[in-house]
């Protein structure tokens, strides 16, 4: 089953085709993953960027390889693939990383931008690369998020093991655009809860571990992709799932599969020590600021007004091109 975790050629394989495609008029390039929107901060301040550090001291922004949520002031839930090594075959050390909160550009550092290391990693206890079984993972940071620090939410994980579908969700990452571009700004998307018996239709019953869930659309069109992995699926104001993998992005009869937090939430709980009343009262208390659902106002249009020979056209594309070259490499270490 071909999915969206892609290793070192083709990797390769994909900064060609994205060379290939900026050559050809805009109306020859169709759209492979989410046509969603730039988000408002306000709805989004629980979602973080993982980053390669080493990459980001290089190029400040091109380390991002995951997104993640901020469930307490110094605890991250994530996609165990996102720290797993391909090549060697074993996870990556903790040291490896750094998280990036309280921005919604992820190559620019202001004011608001903190930027923590991470002191541990505890993975799903049945975390398989191949299946993607336990695909989940809790980055524990070297500090806490500071109690006057009013840039950043916490995310209330949902406890509901049986939503319906059609519940409307948002997923929200840096990941790939339709334009084959890994997006500078967090973007979100709307996508609904897609039943497990409509989705093992597609995918296989024995694909569809206990664990996981799907949302998306039958027909396509919009879905999280490469670099979205370990972000949020919120649903109802409260982290349902995490981008786990797909079948491609967006592609027809494949929704995306996401790893279900009800199901992890008593192990969540045990490895972090947040019990539901302890949590809510961090939640309540910690951070002076109430999450509000998620709005379809955007702070600019998946339809760039940049014309393709422009300068600001040419510097990203040249950026994306950097930065994936540089992941390419990194996957061979």
């Amino acid at each position: 089953m071909a999915i969206r975790q892609q290793g070192f050629f083709a990797c390769l394989f994909l900064i060609f085709s994205i060379a290939r495609l900026e050559a050809l008029p805009s109306s020859h390039v169709d759209s492979r993953i989410i046509n969603g929107t730039e988000v408002n901060w306000n709805n989004t301040r629980y979602v973080v960027s993982i980053r390669m550090a080493f990459l980001d001291n290089m190029i400040y922004g091109a380390g991002h390889m995951c997104g993640g949520s901020l469930i307490a002031p110094d605890v991250v839930l994530t996609a165990a693939h996102c720290i797993w090594s391909e090549n060697q075959e074993k996870f990556r050390s903790p040291q490896e990383f750094s998280v990036v909160v309280g921005s919604l550009d992820r190559t620019r550092k202001d004011r608001n931008t903190l930027q923590f290391a991470v002191k541990d990693i505890i993975w799903g206890p049945n975390f398989d690369p191949d299946t993607f079984e336990d695909d989940i993972a809790i980055m524990i940071l070297n500090q806490t998020v500071p109690r006057t620090y009013n840039e950043y939410s916490l995310i209330e994980m949902n406890e509901n093991r049986n939503l319906a579908a059609g519940t409307k969700c948002t997923v929200s990452g840096w990941g790939l655009t339709e334009k084959n571009l890994y997006a500078t700004k967090l973007r979100s998307v709307e996508v609904p809860i897609v039943s497990r018996s409509e989705c093992s239709e597609h995918y296989g019953a024995e694909n569809l571990i206990d664990g996981m869930l799907c949302a998306g659309y039958m027909n396509g069109g919009r879905d999280a992709c490469s670099a979205d992995s370990g972000g949020p699926l919120v649903c109802n104001d409260k982290l349902v799932g995490i981008v786990s993998f797909g079948v491609g992005c967006a592609m027809p009869g494949y929704p995306g599969i996401y790893t279900d937090v009800a199901y992890h939430i008593d192990w969540i709980r045990n490895k972090t020590g947040l019990k539901t009343k302890e949590y809510l009262q961090l939640q309540n208390d910690y951070f002076n600021y109430t999450i509000v659902p998620y709005a379809n106002n955007s702070t600019g249009s998946s339809n760039s007004t940049h014309g393709s020979n422009s300068s600001t056209a040419i510097f990203k594309r040249s950026f994306n091109f950097m930065i994936l070259i540089l992941l390419c490499i990194y996957k061979t270490m």
